[in-house]
């Protein structure tokens, strides 16, 4: 429940406000002495990313960089009042700067959360535990994420030419700033959400605690072809059993041929300003039609993204052939060889199949038609996933809990998911299709669940809790 905004203190205030001087400690020092590059660094909290020069942020990614923590795509959230502190996702970006001349070396996208909705790493029985077991307020919270994003990337923003001692050390200023934050304002935990492989150990030796979920992606690797790239949608075929491959031909053909369906495709800065609106009321359309939706985006958002982010866009949208129609479609997002597949909606008339050929195999064949390297269609849906070759991949979150019970709780149960999503994840690869061609692919039995804190409840990993309109 929100009841903020909260003003966070730190140990040491400078005229700017929530700004502290960082000097080198002998944890960043080498065999030769300090690290230059780690003294005489401010860390400020910037209560929003306007605060923040942009390029300045963007000088701390690559290329290959996730696009949901671009400068652009955090602005949009904030200006069209998606993430801001009515909404439970009070900005307080933490950025690391030379003294001197202010140029940043690190920064963390970073929230006060007030629910945990939004986020895809479920904590309810965490927080309940809190409450009642333990008489601690576990919100507010601070979140490492991208809003409303269940996609991995880099949370501990570094700059990209510094050597990797330098890397991890400034990694692991921002987790014990994470910590020390938590301590001086009585929050209950620290977490970061969807980290990246290189993140999990400066977050592990501080003492956070690793959790793995599962979700399930495509990777554009023929197994037929010593794991060359696709090379046609037919190539993809070919990996499934007989009964499957005509299974998926005739809900293709039924959507094109027999529901007299066109798909168009729209990408990057070609993507016309009127399909916007478009986009919005497809997106909007799966909320109203589910029990369980949340709205969390709002028109303006997406208006803010033809002014600032069409270059990492790619729309599906289905029409009617005869009369120009709008039937339904997909908002995707493309960058660096990876496909996101983030919303999807059908309006007008009722197109039988629409939702996988929009969401699956159109996505996929364009894939191909690109050379991408993967497709990640967001959480849920599993089932209808792996039928169609999105294969288990275990995505990680760090977690620092103050409160010490709390925290021993939690990491048991975090110790029982991961037991269950290795069990899972074996079993599920040995079905593949992708891994191994014309596998039985059978989901009977196969169950991953979320380990409650001990005594506390249990929810399932597959439950819709938090809206997620994806794939």
């Amino acid at each position: 429940m929100y009841q903020g905004p909260l003003s966070l203190k730190s140990s040491e205030k400078s005229e700017e406000g929530t700004s502290q001087r960082k000097e080198p400690t002998d944890r960043e020092s080498d065999s030769e002495g300090r690290i230059p590059l780690l003294e005489n660094l401010i860390l400020t909290l910037n209560d929003g990313i306007k605060k923040i020069d942009r390029a300045n942020w963007d000088s701390l990614l690559t290329d290959k960089a996730s696009p949901f923590v671009e400068y652009d795509w955090l602005y949009c959230m904030e200006e069209s009042k998606v993430a801001t502190a009515k909404s439970g996702w009070q900005p307080l970006h933490l950025t690391v700067a030379k003294e001197d001349t202010g140029e940043l070396v690190a920064a963390m996208p970073l929230y006060v959360k007030y629910h945990s909705m939004g986020e895809f790493i479920f904590d309810n029985a965490w927080a309940d535990a809190a409450y009642n077991y333990f008489g601690v307020n576990y919100y507010p919270k601070l979140l490492s994420a991208s809003p409303m994003t269940p996609a991995a990337g880099e949370r501990l923003l570094v700059r990209p030419d510094l050597d990797e001692k330098c890397r991890a050390a400034l990694q692991q200023v921002m987790a014990q700033y994470l910590k020390q934050a938590v301590a001086q304002n009585g929050l209950s935990s620290a977490h970061v959400n969807f980290i990246v492989p290189q993140e999990e150990a400066a977050l592990e030796k501080d003492q956070y605690m690793i959790r793995t979920s599962m979700q399930y992606h495509w990777v554009n690797s023929d197994p037929n072809n010593g794991g060359e790239k696709f090379k046609s949608f037919e190539d993809y075929l070919a990996c499934f059993p007989s009964k499957r491959r005509i299974k998926i031909k005739r809900e293709r053909k039924s959507v094109y041929e027999d529901q007299n369906v066109e798909m168009k495709t729209y990408h990057g800065d070609t993507i016309p300003d009127d399909m916007f609106p478009v986009i919005f009321r497809i997106y909007k359309s799966t909320i109203d039609k589910l029990y369980y939706g949340r709205q969390y985006l709002n028109e303006e958002f997406f208006l803010m993204l033809a002014k600032h982010f069409k270059r990492n866009l790619c729309f599906f949208v289905a029409v009617d052939k005869e009369t120009g129609d709008v039937l339904g479609g997909t908002f995707n997002i493309v960058k660096a060889g990876r496909f996101y597949g983030r919303y999807w909606g059908g309006v007008g008339r009722f197109v039988k199949n629409l939702h996988f050929e929009t969401c699956y195999y159109r996505a996929i064949e364009y894939c191909i038609e690109q050379g991408l390297d993967r497709m990640e269609p967001g959480a849920g849906g599993g089932d209808f996933k792996f039928m169609r070759g999105f294969d288990p991949a275990p995505t990680r979150s760090a977690h620092f809990i103050e409160n010490k019970g709390l925290r021993l709780a939690v990491q048991r149960s975090l110790g029982e998911e991961e037991e269950s999503f290795n069990e899972a994840a074996e079993y599920l690869n040995r079905q593949s299709s992708m891994k191994n061609p014309k596998a039985p692919q059978n989901l009977v039995g196969v169950e991953m669940r979320t380990a409650s804190v001990p005594g506390y409840g249990r929810g399932s990993v597959g439950e819709k809790q938090d809206g997620e309109q994806g794939k």
